[in-house]
């Protein structure tokens, strides 16, 4: 008989529920003010009954537990030894003692074999990185690892701890790894410590290094380990807010030509200082994975203008295996030009159903928007697409003519749009909301205008 997940958010539900036959179990615990120590004591209690109990998602943020409430907490999920899955969520200010303990209970789930941990906003660092650390190396028959571990007391030493640990985990198929806005101060980091060479099985690969100050060695590093997952089928790698640079960014680039049986990949690149030929490198090497059906782009506040989109345009042209795009190029340069070229591109995608294009604050003018329109219309198998046109230089002609011209694409289901722009009196921009809320069989829209 097959049992159904079955969710709490009731502490008393839970404890006065058929404890020994639940078999999955998604469990909503944070901010609940029952959730003090006699509550954390008859909780802990009754999971430790779960003796059937196959997989787990428990969410228990700020609830200030204590070193106690925590103790009592990993002896009760150390006694559901028959677990293969389990996803904790914790954000209560955990300090090193508290991570540790955690660890000594999830040693002792050796079933497990896909395991997501999400401790972000805590206080931990060295001590309780190494005691995580401890679990993965043992860990040995996890398929699925994610961890969260964002906006705690890590830098590059407990970084590399992590990644010499993670490297045990020879089965993974799926590894996500999200480490961001730590402490590893102004210096650019040298290395990631994220030796991955014995995860070879990863086919689905997520690395999220926000403001981890990577210099060009972290860098090499990170594409020697893409180039190492020879299976990789699903890759996402955000680098936001790191300077990598021109040298960088090709360096990234070369590694992006060699992962070439990628279908999905995401790639956010937010203020990175890659500049025009950073950026032509990288779109350039995308040229070879014709197996791409979604790609996600984010190159926001880069500084980037017009020739650049036109590379940009080049290598989509030749991607004609989407169905999905999004193209995140806020707060840079690109005008008319531009635009077009993308637009161009997006005609030879004839099998794009999703479109997410987000052009907020660029030098867009009626030229482009035109050019935009026209290509949509030839866009046939689109079902969803938003658009974000706002602070730019548009008139109310011209976005009048684009809602005209979206009634063409006889798919069209679902539909987002923004364009706050000076240029529209408030009159005009009543008139726009009405002409767009009038496209034909749109069953989702949002106009924001």
């Amino acid at each position: 008989m097959i049992q159904h997940k079955i969710f709490y958010s009731s502490l008393q539900n839970f404890l006065n529920s058929s404890l020994q036959s639940h078999s999955d179990l998604h469990i909503y615990l944070s901010y609940n003010q029952q959730m003090n120590h006699e509550g954390i004591s008859n909780f802990s209690s009754a999971l430790s009954k779960c003796i059937n109990l196959q997989a787990l998602q428990l969410e228990m943020n700020s609830n200030e537990i204590s070193l106690e409430g925590m103790q009592l907490l990993s002896s009760a999920l150390a006694k559901c030894t028959n677990l293969q899955t389990l996803s904790l969520e914790i954000s209560d200010k955990l300090n090193d003692g508290q991570v540790s303990i955690l660890s000594l209970a999830l040693l002792q789930l050796t079933r497990l074999s896909v395991l997501k941990l999400n401790l972000n906003y805590n206080a931990f660092g060295l001590l309780g990185v190494q005691s995580l650390a401890s679990v993965y190396e043992k860990q040995v028959n996890l398929t699925t690892l994610k961890l969260f571990l964002n906006y705690n007391n890590i830098s590059e030493e407990e970084t590399s701890i992590l990644g010499k640990a993670i490297s045990n985990c020879i089965n993974l198929s799926t590894l996500v790894l999200s480490i961001s806005s730590n402490i590893f101060g102004e210096k650019r980091t040298q290395k990631l410590g994220l030796n991955l060479a014995n995860c070879t099985e990863i086919q689905d690969l997520q690395l999220i290094l926000v403001g981890y100050q990577i210099g060009q060695e972290g860098i090499l590093e990170l594409c020697q380990t893409l180039t190492n997952c020879k299976k990789i089928s699903s890759l996402s790698l955000d680098l936001s807010s790191n300077i990598i640079g021109i040298e960088g960014a090709k360096i990234l680039s070369s590694a992006l030509r060699q992962v070439v049986n990628i279908s999905t990949l995401e790639l956010v690149l937010r203020l990175c200082d890659i500049g025009q030929d950073g950026l032509e490198c990288i779109t350039s090497s995308l040229e070879n994975n014709k197996n791409l059906s979604n790609l996600q782009l984010n190159f926001s506040f880069n500084q980037i203008e017009d020739e650049s989109a036109l590379s940009l345009g080049l290598t989509l042209s030749d991607l004609t295996n989407l169905s999905s795009l999004s193209l995140e190029l806020r707060y840079n340069k690109i005008g008319n030009s531009g635009l077009s070229s993308l637009a161009l591109a997006l005609e030879n995608c004839s099998n794009l159903s999703t479109l997410l294009l987000f052009f907020k604050l660029n030098s867009i003018c009626d030229e482009g928007v035109q050019g935009l329109g026209l290509a949509l219309t030839n866009c046939i198998s689109l079902t969803i697409l938003r658009l974000e046109l706002s602070c730019n230089k548009i008139s109310y002609a011209s976005a009048s003519q684009l809602a005209l011209q979206l009634n063409s694409c006889a798919r069209l289901s679902t539909f987002i749009f923004e364009l706050v722009d000076r240029n529209i009196d408030k009159e005009q921009n009543l008139q726009l909301r009405k002409e767009y809320c009038k496209i034909k069989r749109l069953v989702k829209k949002m106009i924001l205008i």
